[in-house]
This record gives C-alpha cells, sequence and structure tokens, in this order.
C-alpha cells in the first residue's frame, strides 16, 4: 500500500503563516496599518527616553548626560547645538 503524495498539514499551515506576514508586511508599507508607525516614533521622543529638553551640548554633558537630536514633545528638532539630553544615572 502506497502512502498519499499530496500535500501534509503542515506545509499548509505554513503556507497560510507565510501568506498572512506577507499581507501584514504589505499593510504596513504601504500606509494602511499606522498604529506601528506611530508607536515607534513615540519611541523616538526625548522625553519617552527619559530626557530633558532643550539643552546645550555643554549643559548636558557638564551634567553627565549624554546629548542626541532626538525630538521633544512638541516634534521639534533643534540645531546641532541645542537638543535632547538623556541622563547616564
Amino acid at each position: 500500500m502506497k502512502k498519499a503524495q499530496g500535500l501534509s498539514i503542515q506545509t499548509i499551515v505554513l503556507a497560510v503563516l507565510a501568506l498572512f506576514v506577507l499581507v501584514v508586511i504589505i499593510l504596513v508599507f504601504t500606509g494602511i496599518i499606522s498604529v506601528p508607525a506611530e508607536f515607534f516614533q513615540q519611541q523616538l521622543t526625548c522625553e519617552s527616553r527619559g530626557g530633558q529638553c532643550p539643552l546645550t551640548k555643554e549643559d548636558c554633558r557638564a551634567s553627565g548626560g549624554v546629548f542626541n537630536t532626538l525630538a521633544c514633545g512638541s516634534g521639534e528638532k533643534y540645531s546641532e547645538n541645542q537638543g535632547c539630553c538623556i541622563s547616564q544615572t
């Protein structure tokens, strides 16, 4: 007696999962799903990282912090000499 040569259930389940992931990726990149983008954007603000805004590079380094150009709560980016200061403590 020969075994059936059809697709196994495992193969079908993996194909359905791969198709679902592909559809989600397409929806994210076309902008139809924007919630993840908003979440990641909120993680890139100065306040969400525990920083103070706006400070100069010199003031930040004098207080022992790390200076970077993350956006502040208003979404405004500052010049290269003024930005977000994240405390190291």
